[in-house]
Protein backbone atom coordinates (compact mmCIF):
# COMPACT_ATOMS: atom_id res chain seq x y z
CA UNK A 1 0.00 0.00 0.00
CA UNK A 2 1.38 3.61 -0.29
CA UNK A 3 0.38 6.50 2.54
CA UNK A 4 0.05 9.74 0.23
CA UNK A 5 1.70 12.70 1.74
CA UNK A 6 -0.14 15.97 2.64
CA UNK A 7 0.04 18.72 0.93
CA UNK A 8 2.00 20.67 2.88
CA UNK A 9 4.86 18.27 2.93
CA UNK A 10 7.92 18.70 0.92
CA UNK A 11 8.57 17.04 -2.45
CA UNK A 12 11.18 15.04 -3.72
CA UNK A 13 12.88 17.32 -6.72
CA UNK A 14 15.61 16.61 -8.63
CA UNK A 15 17.23 18.33 -11.66
CA UNK A 16 16.51 15.62 -14.21
CA UNK A 17 13.72 15.38 -16.79
CA UNK A 18 11.47 11.73 -15.66
CA UNK A 19 10.31 11.83 -19.45
CA UNK A 20 14.38 11.07 -20.88
CA UNK A 21 15.68 8.15 -21.54
CA UNK A 22 17.11 6.93 -17.84
CA UNK A 23 20.57 7.46 -18.55
CA UNK A 24 20.24 10.73 -20.43
CA UNK A 25 20.18 13.99 -18.42
CA UNK A 26 18.44 17.59 -19.57
CA UNK A 27 21.80 18.43 -21.70
CA UNK A 28 21.67 14.67 -23.18
CA UNK A 29 24.88 13.88 -21.24
CA UNK A 30 24.85 9.94 -20.59
CA UNK A 31 24.88 9.68 -16.80
CA UNK A 32 25.68 6.31 -14.53
CA UNK A 33 22.44 4.58 -14.53
CA UNK A 34 21.89 3.66 -10.96
CA UNK A 35 18.97 1.37 -9.65
CA UNK A 36 18.47 3.10 -6.22
CA UNK A 37 19.45 6.46 -5.77
CA UNK A 38 18.37 7.75 -2.02
CA UNK A 39 20.38 10.87 -1.44
CA UNK A 40 20.75 12.49 1.81
CA UNK A 41 17.08 11.25 3.74
CA UNK A 42 16.29 12.44 6.75
CA UNK A 43 13.01 11.00 8.36
CA UNK A 44 12.31 12.29 12.46
CA UNK A 45 8.80 11.60 13.87
CA UNK A 46 7.02 13.63 15.72
CA UNK A 47 6.98 13.73 19.17
CA UNK A 48 3.89 11.46 20.92
CA UNK A 49 2.52 10.55 23.81
CA UNK A 50 4.80 11.67 25.79
CA UNK A 51 7.78 10.52 23.79
CA UNK A 52 10.41 12.93 22.25
CA UNK A 53 10.87 13.57 18.56
CA UNK A 54 12.76 10.25 17.12
CA UNK A 55 15.07 11.12 14.26
CA UNK A 56 14.86 7.45 12.42
CA UNK A 57 17.16 8.69 9.92
CA UNK A 58 19.82 11.12 9.75
CA UNK A 59 21.40 12.11 6.35
CA UNK A 60 21.60 8.64 5.16
CA UNK A 61 22.73 8.05 1.07
CA UNK A 62 22.52 5.03 -0.69
CA UNK A 63 23.20 4.24 -4.12
CA UNK A 64 22.77 0.82 -5.61
CA UNK A 65 23.90 -0.13 -9.33
CA UNK A 66 21.60 -2.36 -11.45
CA UNK A 67 21.94 -6.18 -10.54
CA UNK A 68 23.64 -5.57 -7.50
CA UNK A 69 22.38 -7.90 -4.02
CA UNK A 70 22.72 -5.24 -0.89
CA UNK A 71 21.93 -6.08 2.70
CA UNK A 72 20.71 -3.03 5.28
CA UNK A 73 21.97 -5.37 8.19
CA UNK A 74 21.11 -3.88 12.12
CA UNK A 75 19.07 -4.00 14.88
CA UNK A 76 15.49 -3.06 15.51
CA UNK A 77 15.24 0.89 15.82
CA UNK A 78 18.71 1.06 13.71
CA UNK A 79 16.34 2.73 10.90
CA UNK A 80 16.27 0.17 8.34
CA UNK A 81 12.73 0.10 7.84
CA UNK A 82 12.03 3.61 7.23
CA UNK A 83 14.60 3.97 5.41
CA UNK A 84 13.30 0.76 3.48
CA UNK A 85 9.76 2.45 3.14
CA UNK A 86 10.85 5.81 1.84
CA UNK A 87 12.68 4.08 -0.85
CA UNK A 88 9.41 2.29 -1.58
CA UNK A 89 7.59 5.44 -1.45
CA UNK A 90 5.31 4.37 1.71
CA UNK A 91 7.48 7.49 3.44
CA UNK A 92 8.03 10.67 2.63
CA UNK A 93 11.39 12.19 3.77
CA UNK A 94 11.59 15.09 5.61
CA UNK A 95 14.96 15.81 3.47
CA UNK A 96 16.06 14.36 0.85
CA UNK A 97 14.89 12.40 -2.68
CA UNK A 98 14.90 8.99 -3.73
CA UNK A 99 15.09 8.14 -7.93
CA UNK A 100 14.68 4.71 -9.50
CA UNK A 101 16.56 3.84 -12.26
CA UNK A 102 17.24 7.46 -12.97
CA UNK A 103 14.01 8.59 -12.78
CA UNK A 104 11.98 10.71 -9.74
CA UNK A 105 10.14 8.00 -7.45
CA UNK A 106 6.81 9.98 -7.49
CA UNK A 107 4.72 10.34 -4.90
CA UNK A 108 1.55 8.41 -7.14
CA UNK A 109 0.17 5.55 -8.41
CA UNK A 110 2.06 3.01 -10.92
CA UNK A 111 -0.47 4.10 -13.10
CA UNK A 112 0.88 7.94 -13.66
CA UNK A 113 2.56 8.74 -16.14
CA UNK A 114 6.04 9.08 -15.64
CA UNK A 115 5.76 7.00 -12.39
CA UNK A 116 9.03 4.03 -12.09
CA UNK A 117 6.61 2.17 -9.24
CA UNK A 118 5.97 -0.79 -11.99
CA UNK A 119 9.52 -1.12 -11.94
CA UNK A 120 9.55 -1.78 -7.85
CA UNK A 121 8.57 -5.48 -6.40
CA UNK A 122 8.12 -5.40 -2.56
CA UNK A 123 8.00 -8.17 -0.20
CA UNK A 124 6.71 -6.15 2.94
CA UNK A 125 7.28 -7.78 6.82
CA UNK A 126 4.12 -7.98 7.74
CA UNK A 127 1.90 -10.30 6.05
CA UNK A 128 -0.39 -8.98 3.61
CA UNK A 129 -2.35 -12.05 1.43
CA UNK A 130 -5.70 -12.74 2.40
CA UNK A 131 -5.93 -15.91 3.92
CA UNK A 132 -9.23 -17.01 2.14
CA UNK A 133 -8.09 -16.81 -1.30
CA UNK A 134 -6.27 -19.48 -2.53
CA UNK A 135 -2.05 -18.64 -3.61
CA UNK A 136 -3.49 -18.35 -7.57
CA UNK A 137 -6.40 -16.08 -6.66
CA UNK A 138 -3.85 -13.87 -4.56
CA UNK A 139 -1.30 -14.05 -7.85
CA UNK A 140 -4.12 -12.96 -9.77
CA UNK A 141 -5.34 -10.18 -7.54
CA UNK A 142 -1.67 -8.69 -7.83
CA UNK A 143 -2.10 -9.06 -11.41
CA UNK A 144 -5.52 -7.27 -11.93
CA UNK A 145 -3.95 -4.37 -9.73
CA UNK A 146 -0.86 -4.46 -12.18
CA UNK A 147 -3.23 -4.33 -15.19
CA UNK A 148 -1.51 -7.80 -16.70
CA UNK A 149 -3.91 -9.17 -19.51
CA UNK A 150 -5.75 -12.81 -18.12
CA UNK A 151 -3.86 -14.98 -20.24
CA UNK A 152 -0.01 -13.13 -19.86
CA UNK A 153 -0.80 -13.58 -15.79
CA UNK A 154 -2.11 -17.14 -15.97
CA UNK A 155 1.22 -17.68 -18.06
CA UNK A 156 3.11 -15.85 -15.47
CA UNK A 157 2.09 -17.54 -12.78
CA UNK A 158 2.21 -20.93 -13.63
CA UNK A 159 5.57 -20.03 -14.49
CA UNK A 160 6.75 -18.37 -10.85
CA UNK A 161 4.64 -21.17 -9.24
CA UNK A 162 6.76 -24.04 -10.99
CA UNK A 163 10.37 -22.18 -9.80
CA UNK A 164 9.19 -21.37 -6.55
CA UNK A 165 8.30 -25.35 -5.72
CA UNK A 166 4.82 -23.96 -5.31
CA UNK A 167 2.94 -25.57 -8.13
CA UNK A 168 1.20 -28.48 -5.93
CA UNK A 169 -0.69 -25.54 -3.68
CA UNK A 170 -1.87 -23.01 -6.41
CA UNK A 171 -5.33 -24.20 -5.30
CA UNK A 172 -4.57 -24.06 -1.76
CA UNK A 173 -6.07 -21.93 0.40
CA UNK A 174 -2.86 -19.48 2.06
CA UNK A 175 -4.36 -19.78 5.53
CA UNK A 176 -3.47 -24.04 5.12
CA UNK A 177 0.18 -22.90 4.15
CA UNK A 178 2.73 -22.78 6.61
CA UNK A 179 4.81 -19.92 7.66
CA UNK A 180 8.07 -20.33 5.13
CA UNK A 181 5.60 -21.36 1.90
CA UNK A 182 3.56 -18.31 2.56
CA UNK A 183 6.43 -16.03 2.65
CA UNK A 184 7.30 -17.82 -0.70
CA UNK A 185 3.87 -16.56 -1.92
CA UNK A 186 4.87 -13.37 -0.77
CA UNK A 187 7.89 -13.62 -2.96
CA UNK A 188 6.40 -15.10 -6.20
CA UNK A 189 3.38 -12.22 -5.83
CA UNK A 190 5.93 -9.24 -5.76
CA UNK A 191 7.68 -10.68 -8.89
CA UNK A 192 4.42 -11.37 -10.80
CA UNK A 193 4.77 -8.09 -12.94
CA UNK A 194 8.31 -8.61 -13.80
CA UNK A 195 10.26 -5.96 -11.95
CA UNK A 196 13.35 -4.67 -12.03
CA UNK A 197 14.20 -3.82 -8.27
CA UNK A 198 12.64 -6.42 -5.67
CA UNK A 199 13.28 -4.60 -1.78
CA UNK A 200 12.36 -7.26 0.97
CA UNK A 201 11.50 -5.80 4.35
CA UNK A 202 12.82 -8.65 7.11
CA UNK A 203 11.36 -11.17 4.99
CA UNK A 204 12.04 -14.13 7.30
CA UNK A 205 11.04 -12.68 10.51
CA UNK A 206 9.21 -16.07 12.37
CA UNK A 207 10.77 -18.38 10.35
CA UNK A 208 12.85 -21.84 10.96
CA UNK A 209 16.19 -21.97 9.89
CA UNK A 210 15.12 -24.46 7.26
CA UNK A 211 12.27 -22.41 6.29
CA UNK A 212 14.95 -19.34 6.14
CA UNK A 213 17.06 -21.21 4.23
CA UNK A 214 14.92 -22.76 1.52
CA UNK A 215 13.60 -19.20 1.04
CA UNK A 216 17.39 -17.40 0.92
CA UNK A 217 17.87 -20.04 -1.96
CA UNK A 218 14.72 -19.39 -3.58
CA UNK A 219 15.87 -15.51 -3.59
CA UNK A 220 19.26 -16.35 -4.95
CA UNK A 221 17.77 -18.73 -7.83
CA UNK A 222 15.42 -16.01 -8.92
CA UNK A 223 18.36 -13.13 -8.71
CA UNK A 224 20.27 -14.76 -11.44
CA UNK A 225 17.70 -16.13 -13.54
CA UNK A 226 16.14 -12.70 -13.31
CA UNK A 227 18.99 -10.35 -13.04
CA UNK A 228 17.32 -8.59 -10.57
CA UNK A 229 18.79 -5.17 -8.36
CA UNK A 230 17.57 -6.80 -4.32
CA UNK A 231 17.68 -4.42 -1.35
CA UNK A 232 16.97 -6.43 1.82
CA UNK A 233 16.96 -5.54 5.55
CA UNK A 234 17.24 -7.82 8.12
CA UNK A 235 18.82 -8.11 11.32
CA UNK A 236 20.50 -11.46 11.09
CA UNK A 237 24.22 -11.40 10.32
CA UNK A 238 24.30 -14.54 8.58
CA UNK A 239 21.42 -13.45 5.95
CA UNK A 240 23.27 -10.25 5.60
CA UNK A 241 26.49 -12.28 4.53
CA UNK A 242 24.93 -13.82 1.11
CA UNK A 243 24.50 -10.78 -0.37
CA UNK A 244 26.96 -9.06 -2.46
CA UNK A 245 27.85 -5.38 -0.72
CA UNK A 246 26.29 -5.37 3.62
CA UNK A 247 25.47 -1.90 4.37
CA UNK A 248 25.60 -1.70 8.30
CA UNK A 249 22.73 0.69 9.84
CA UNK A 250 23.24 1.93 13.86
CA UNK A 251 21.32 4.56 15.50
CA UNK A 252 19.58 6.03 12.09
CA UNK A 253 23.50 6.40 10.17
CA UNK A 254 25.44 3.98 7.81
CA UNK A 255 28.26 2.67 9.80
CA UNK A 256 29.90 0.52 7.15
CA UNK A 257 29.28 -0.19 3.77
CA UNK A 258 31.11 -3.35 1.55
CA UNK A 259 31.16 -6.65 0.36
CA UNK A 260 31.15 -9.07 3.03
CA UNK A 261 34.05 -10.09 2.70
CA UNK A 262 35.66 -6.47 2.82
CA UNK A 263 34.15 -5.73 5.67
CA UNK A 264 35.11 -8.52 8.07
CA UNK A 265 39.10 -8.19 6.48
CA UNK A 266 38.82 -4.91 8.30
CA UNK A 267 38.65 -6.66 11.39
CA UNK A 268 41.00 -9.62 10.65
CA UNK A 269 40.61 -12.69 9.41
CA UNK A 270 41.09 -14.37 12.14
CA UNK A 271 39.49 -13.80 16.00
CA UNK A 272 40.34 -15.24 18.93
CA UNK A 273 37.89 -14.77 21.30
CA UNK A 274 38.54 -15.57 24.94
CA UNK A 275 35.20 -16.62 27.12
CA UNK A 276 35.38 -15.08 30.74
CA UNK A 277 33.04 -15.11 33.43
CA UNK A 278 31.95 -11.87 34.23
CA UNK A 279 29.36 -8.92 33.69
CA UNK A 280 29.49 -5.73 31.40
CA UNK A 281 32.44 -4.64 33.37
CA UNK A 282 36.19 -6.56 32.42
CA UNK A 283 37.10 -5.36 35.78
CA UNK A 284 34.92 -8.23 37.11
CA UNK A 285 35.94 -11.16 34.56
CA UNK A 286 37.75 -13.97 35.42
CA UNK A 287 40.37 -13.57 33.27
CA UNK A 288 42.17 -10.40 31.38
CA UNK A 289 44.84 -9.89 29.16
CA UNK A 290 47.98 -8.37 30.46
CA UNK A 291 47.62 -5.02 30.65
CA UNK A 292 50.21 -3.51 27.99
CA UNK A 293 47.93 -5.89 25.79
CA UNK A 294 44.66 -4.40 26.38
CA UNK A 295 44.73 -1.51 23.66
CA UNK A 296 44.50 -4.87 21.11
CA UNK A 297 41.29 -6.56 23.11
CA UNK A 298 37.58 -5.43 23.37
CA UNK A 299 35.57 -6.96 26.11
CA UNK A 300 32.19 -7.37 25.81
CA UNK A 301 29.85 -9.06 27.65
CA UNK A 302 32.02 -12.00 29.45
CA UNK A 303 34.06 -12.21 26.33
CA UNK A 304 37.71 -10.55 25.66
CA UNK A 305 38.21 -10.90 21.66
CA UNK A 306 41.16 -9.81 19.31
CA UNK A 307 42.08 -10.34 15.75
CA UNK A 308 45.32 -12.46 15.39
CA UNK A 309 46.01 -12.29 11.46
CA UNK A 310 49.42 -10.06 12.83
CA UNK A 311 50.66 -12.36 15.05
CA UNK A 312 52.98 -15.29 15.04
CA UNK A 313 52.42 -18.91 15.58
CA UNK A 314 54.89 -18.30 18.77
CA UNK A 315 52.85 -14.93 19.82
CA UNK A 316 49.55 -16.85 19.55
CA UNK A 317 51.01 -19.84 21.38
CA UNK A 318 52.03 -17.22 24.40
CA UNK A 319 48.14 -16.57 24.11
CA UNK A 320 46.77 -19.67 24.35
CA UNK A 321 49.15 -22.42 25.88
CA UNK A 322 48.17 -20.30 29.77
CA UNK A 323 44.56 -20.77 28.65
CA UNK A 324 44.97 -24.51 27.39
CA UNK A 325 46.92 -25.03 31.15
CA UNK A 326 44.58 -23.26 33.48
CA UNK A 327 41.69 -24.64 31.36
CA UNK A 328 39.87 -21.24 30.18
CA UNK A 329 37.86 -21.45 27.02
CA UNK A 330 38.43 -19.85 23.91
CA UNK A 331 37.82 -19.99 20.08
CA UNK A 332 39.28 -18.92 16.94
CA UNK A 333 36.80 -18.49 14.61
CA UNK A 334 36.64 -16.56 11.22
CA UNK A 335 35.68 -12.89 12.00
CA UNK A 336 32.33 -11.94 11.22
CA UNK A 337 29.66 -8.86 10.44
CA UNK A 338 28.59 -8.87 14.25
CA UNK A 339 32.58 -8.25 14.75
CA UNK A 340 32.29 -5.76 12.17
CA UNK A 341 29.39 -3.95 14.32
CA UNK A 342 31.02 -4.07 17.38
CA UNK A 343 34.12 -2.50 16.17
CA UNK A 344 32.42 0.49 15.02
CA UNK A 345 29.73 0.86 16.80
CA UNK A 346 31.03 -0.33 20.40
CA UNK A 347 28.04 -2.11 20.74
CA UNK A 348 27.12 -5.63 19.82
CA UNK A 349 23.96 -6.03 17.57
CA UNK A 350 21.78 -7.45 20.45
CA UNK A 351 23.24 -4.76 23.15
CA UNK A 352 22.46 -1.85 20.82
CA UNK A 353 18.89 -3.28 20.31
CA UNK A 354 18.39 -3.77 23.74
CA UNK A 355 19.26 0.60 24.07
CA UNK A 356 16.33 0.77 22.11
CA UNK A 357 13.72 2.37 25.17
CA UNK A 358 11.36 3.52 22.61
CA UNK A 359 8.97 1.01 20.80
CA UNK A 360 11.18 -0.24 17.29
CA UNK A 361 10.84 1.99 14.25
CA UNK A 362 8.51 -0.99 12.55
CA UNK A 363 6.28 -0.24 15.39
CA UNK A 364 6.18 3.97 15.40
CA UNK A 365 5.59 3.97 11.54
CA UNK A 366 2.35 2.27 12.14
CA UNK A 367 1.35 4.67 14.70
CA UNK A 368 2.58 7.70 13.24
CA UNK A 369 2.02 7.62 9.53
CA UNK A 370 -1.53 9.35 10.17
CA UNK A 371 0.84 12.18 11.14
CA UNK A 372 2.84 12.02 7.91
CA UNK A 373 -0.07 11.88 5.25
CA UNK A 374 -3.58 12.38 4.22
CA UNK A 375 -6.10 10.73 6.49
CA UNK A 376 -8.68 11.15 4.13
CA UNK A 377 -6.22 9.69 1.09
CA UNK A 378 -7.22 5.88 -0.39
CA UNK A 379 -4.71 3.41 -0.25
CA UNK A 380 -4.04 1.16 -3.42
Amino acid sequence: MIDRPQDTHPRMTTASDPHLPAEVDREGTETELLAIDAESIRVTYPARHKQPARHAVRGVTLRIPPGQRAGLLGPNGSGKSTLFRTICGRLIPDNGHVRLLNRDLDAVGIEAPGSVRGALGVVFQDDSLDPFFSVRDNLLQHARFFGLEPKLAQRRIHEILGQSGLADRRDAPVRTLSQGLARRVDLCRALLHEPEILLLDEPTVGLDPGARRAFHDLLDHLHETRNLTVLMSTHLTDEAARQDRVILMHEGEIVADGSPSELRHEVGHRILAVLSEGGSDPASASWSPEPDQRPSWRYRRGVWARAIDQLSAAEIAQITLPLIETGVAFTVAPATLEDVFLQRTGRSLREAAERETEPPIDDREKTDRSDRTDPGASTA
